[in-house]
């Protein structure tokens, strides 16, 4: 999942939110790359609130690992 996505949802921008209301289940087959994740919390001006708001979605969107063939293959483990 792209960083810009993942920080829409986060922020709950309409923009973000409305391209899951189709899919209330997309989420969960999601994956964000360690660069997403990377991205994330070295964003400056990062506080402890948003830190912990990373790892609440990071729990409902993987990072991927290096080396993973597919994104479905890092999810289902």
């Amino acid at each position: 999942m792209d960083t810009n996505i993942v920080i829409g949802l986060l922020k709950a921008f309409p923009d973000a939110t409305n391209l899951l209301q189709p899919y209330p289940d997309l989420l969960e087959k999601c994956a964000v790359s360690q660069i997403t994740r990377m991205e994330l919390l070295g964003f400056p001006g990062v506080d402890m609130e948003n830190t912990q708001q990373i790892s609440a979605f990071s729990m409902l969107a993987p990072t991927l690992q290096r080396g993973s063939k597919s994104r479905r293959s890092s999810v289902d483990k």
